[in-house]
């Protein structure tokens, strides 16, 4: 398709002919430029498009002028409904009525037939689910949806044990055998995804299918040439989780249960799968009770000397191992019988490969980690740097890859994004937002504080996010940097606070944020995932309240896998990893604070470590647009203007 920018976007152009309110952004045509350079020259791109750029637009009109297909991938499932509800039929209308365009997600997202009717006919029960929340009542819905997408049912919990029991996850799919194969959501997304031109995915799908082989049997996109990667400040931390494996305790027993309940006249298959759920629970009882992350291979035992705990607890993983092989022996012997069998050994081969992969191999480039949580434990692997990995399988296979944020820069330049990501040589383009800063917002950073983990800190802090909140009067997000804080200051709020008060986690994060839109004065507590992907223009948010620096977690395992490896380097971790990325993570969440030329707010940093630390000049040099105040005297001041 031939593209001429200028008629599109420029003073007088389509867009500006056709949409109300509707204004000429120099730095969005400059964007539009640059992405179409890098389709035609097949180069790849890093762009900075600051808030208010117009940077989807910019990206999707030229992208339209590749001969092959277009992936758009976004960070959050959030910004794919906005692509699909809302761009994507504003270019259909004015560039090009014939695009055709389909959303994609990751298969947990879709419900399988074949476990939902499983699940009905053993009348499980899933007591913390909200109501209605029964099988039944996602079976009437299966009749009646078209898409099989979760995202249609409001009242179903991000965590919802339900779903987990009858999503379409890749493992377990026994594909064109399944009875309900044709009537399968999955199939019905994979024959549109091969005859559209633009597919928007999520960034969760589309590593994951760079990380599977065509031959592994799901979750694959067709063949594209140009990737458009939004939110890219998110890429290394999600492709790292999809390019390893994970195997919980609850992926076990739900095993475990579901084999036991094919043929309650089986005494044997019963059997195999009690001792299944046994080896499980011997697992969540030799990790360490307490809850977190931490790692396996590299675990600091009581005398702090270095310990590997898949070898310490040689025994019962190899228990696990041996329960997992006689169940995988015993169903293949009857797999013939019922489609139920064979659904069961893709699972029980995927959890032995993961198995296998975590307990036996020594790869010096990946950690070795687990995680307990309320409803069990998880080991993991996962790779230390994706740098390699993505310069293979994306950078070099790919013609054009744009990577795209609002904030991908760190003092100054993309090199830290570039390096981590694996991407050797690309056009670079830093845009500058639309918003004046100057004029809209003001940076809130009190001197008084002590380092933050200490008590009186958090006396102070919450004094703080008190007078703040009056002064704003309520229409506040309150970001912390820890689960355990934000349900600490929440519990105090709702006790002796005087605004509406949200918590992440609820109800679902689209019904928490429309939620928040509708309430007056409202208050959301939130931690990282609110951060970013979140757009609420206009009254309703007028304060961002961060609790302190968005620093990772040092003790992390993955983090201070990535710390260790930098050393052996020769690099200071601190400065050339820490501290770019939590400069990015700081920058995202004033993103959330201004959203128009009409918005005004106040983002405040309840840290002061910005003043009395070598390292606070770096954070306050990358908000430099945004006045800074020390005292809520000044905070006030500009309020009442």
């Amino acid at each position: 398709m031939h593209i001429e920018l200028d008629e599109i976007f420029g003073p007088g152009g389509i867009l500006a002919q056709n949409l109300n309110g509707y204004e000429f952004r120099a730095s969005q045509l400059e964007m539009a430029r640059s992405v179409l350079r890098a389709i035609r020259d097949s180069e790849h791109l890093c762009a900075e498009a600051g808030t208010g750029t117009g940077k989807t637009l910019a990206y999707l009109v030229p992208s339209l002028a590749s001969e092959g297909r277009i992936v758009v991938s976004t960070a959050t499932r959030n910004l794919q409904e906005q692509l699909i509800s809302r761009d994507i039929p504003l270019v259909r209308d004015l560039i090009m009525p014939a695009l055709d365009a389909v959303c994609i997600k990751g298969r947990p997202n879709y419900v399988c037939l074949l476990r939902l009717e499983r699940i009905c006919g053993q009348g499980r029960l899933f007591p913390r689910e909200s109501s209605p929340g029964s099988p039944q009542d996602l079976l009437e819905w299966s009749k009646n949806t078209s898409t099989g997408d979760r995202a249609e049912l409001d009242w179903l919990a991000d965590s919802s044990e339900l779903w987990e029991a009858v999503d379409a996850r890749g493992e377990i799919c026994i594909g064109s055998k399944c009875p309900y194969f044709e009537e399968c959501f999955i199939t019905r997304l994979r024959r549109r995804a091969q005859e559209a031109q633009v597919l928007i995915v999520n960034h969760a799908l589309f590593f994951t299918s760079l990380s599977i082989s065509s031959d592994a049997g799901g979750g694959i996109l067709p063949d594209y040439s140009t990737a458009i990667l939004d939110e890219a400040h998110e890429v290394e931390e999600i492709a790292s989780g999809l390019f390893g494996r994970r195997i919980s305790s609850n992926q076990l027993e739900d095993l475990a249960r579901d084999a036991a309940s094919v043929s309650s006249r089986d005494s044997e298959l019963i059997r195999i799968s009690e001792r299944l759920s046994d080896s499980s629970l011997k697992i969540r009882q030799a990790l360490p009770p307490a809850s977190g992350r931490f790692s396996l291979n590299l675990f600091l035992d009581e005398d702090r000397s270095t310990a590997d705990l898949r070898r310490v607890r040689h025994e019962e993983f190899a228990g696990l191992k041996t329960n997992l092989m006689e169940l995988y022996h015993f169903l293949e012997s009857r797999i013939g019988d019922s489609p139920d069998y064979e659904q069961m050994v893709r699972r029980t081969d995927n959890h032995l490969g993961t198995l296998d992969e975590i307990l036996e191999t020594d790869d010096e480039d990946s950690i070795y980690w687990a995680e307990r949580s309320r409803r069990g434990v998880s080991l993991n692997l996962t790779p230390v740097n994706v740098a390699s990995v993505l310069r293979k399988r994306l950078f070099s296979d790919t013609p054009t890859v744009v990577l795209t944020s609002a904030t991908i820069k760190t003092g100054g330049s993309f090199e830290f994004l570039k390096n981590r990501l694996g991407m050797d040589d690309s056009l670079e383009v830093d845009l500058p937002g639309e918003f004046d800063y100057q004029s809209q917002a003001r940076l809130f950073v009190p001197r008084d504080l002590p380092e933050p983990s200490s008590e009186e800190a958090f006396r102070l802090q919450v004094l703080y996010i008190k007078r703040l909140l009056e002064i704003t009067e309520g229409h506040a997000f309150l970001l912390f940097t820890s689960f355990r804080q934000m349900k600490k200051v929440h519990g105090i709020l709702r006790n002796e606070g005087d605004y509406p008060l949200l918590l992440q986690g609820e109800r679902p994060k689209t019904v928490i944020i429309e939620d928040f839109r509708r309430t007056p004065n409202c208050v959301l507590c939130a931690t990282g995932s609110f951060w970013q992907g979140v757009d609420v223009p206009g009254r309703a948010l007028q304060a961002v309240i961060i609790d302190k620096l968005p620093f990772q977690v040092p003790t992390d395992p993955v983090v201070s896998a990535r710390f260790r490896q930098m050393k052996l380097n020769g690099s200071d971790p601190f400065r050339e990893y820490a501290i770019p990325a939590a400069v990015i993570a700081l920058r995202q969440g004033l993103g959330r604070l201004v959203r128009s030329r009409e918005d005004r707010g106040i983002m405040a940093v309840l840290d002061s470590r910005l003043w009395n630390k070598w390292y606070g000049k770096y954070f306050l040099e990358s908000l430099s647009s945004i006045p800074v105040l020390d005292n809520l005297g000044q905070v006030k001041d500009f309020w009442r203007i």
